[in-house]
Parts: C-alpha cells; structure tokens; sequence
C-alpha cells in the first residue's frame, strides 16, 4: 500500500515539472492530493493502535508531510497563474485606455478642423436643400438670429 502511495507522489512530482499545468489539472491534482492526506491520516490513526508499528507511523507522518508540501506547491503554482492573468489584464487596459485618449484627441483635432473649415457654401447648401418652401423660411431666420446674438454678445 505504501508503494503505490509512494509511486502517485513520484508521478505526482514529475508530471509537475514537465511544463505549467492548466488550472483545471492543479484543481484536480489537488483535490486529489486531499483525498491522499485524508488516506494517510486513516493510516496514521491505524498505526497508532499498535505500538509495533512506530516505524510505519514515522514513514506515514513524513509522507503526509512530502503531500502537503506538495499541496503547498500547487497552490503556489495556482497563485502564479492568477498572477500572470491579472497582470496581462492590466496591460490591456492600460493599452485601451491610451487607444481611447488617442481616438479622443483624433476626433477632437477633426471636430477643430471640420468647424475651421467651414465656408459659406456649407450654409448656402444648407438652405437649398429643403424640402418645402416654409423649411427653408425657418433656416433663414435661424440664421439671422445666430448672426444677431453673435454681434451682440
């Protein structure tokens, strides 16, 4: 029994160290190394019974040990992850605010120019294109009246 727990934390150990697991293999691994501390803590309580077996009872507390560091470095690998995400989604942010500050002065600097430049036909095509007779009236004294609060103010 002890082999086999033995071979699941070699395998354990290196299947860690060939690449970054995905977090659903961390979660699984995981809860797998759980279920082992709870295997390994039924054992203890089953060793202690007898005092024959002290020697069982040290190999089983330092394996429950190398588990939890185990676990220990999971979670770790877990937090680093994490990590690594919030940091990547900072960046973009930061990236989509300076891409909005562009667009910002963009439309700004075409807002100044299309004002700058416009001219007297601009308004003259304003009043032709109408289309009935009284619209047209209206845009006129619309006119006037700007160009009467202008001089004044």
């Amino acid at each position: 029994m002890l082999n086999i727990l033995f071979t699941s934390i070699s395998f354990h150990t290196f299947s860690q160290t060939k690449g970054q697991p995905s977090q659903k293999d961390l979660l699984n691994k995981k809860n797998k190394l759980n279920d082992d501390i709870k295997q390994l803590n039924s054992q203890l309580s089953q060793t202690k019974a007898s005092k024959k077996s002290q020697i069982n009872t040290i190999v089983v507390i330092n394996t429950k040990i190398k588990v939890r560091e185990e676990l220990i470095s999971t979670i770790n690998s877990e937090l680093a992850q994490i990590n690594s995400r919030i940091k990547k989604n900072v960046t973009e942010i930061n990236a989509l605010k300076a891409s909005l500050d562009k667009l910002k002065s963009e439309y700004a600097k075409m807002i100044y120019f299309a004002q700058r430049n416009q001219d007297s036909y601009t308004k003259i095509m304003f009043l032709f294109f109408v289309e009935r007779f009284n619209q047209a009236y209206m845009r006129i004294n619309t006119f006037s009246n700007t160009l009467h609060f202008v001089k004044t103010s």
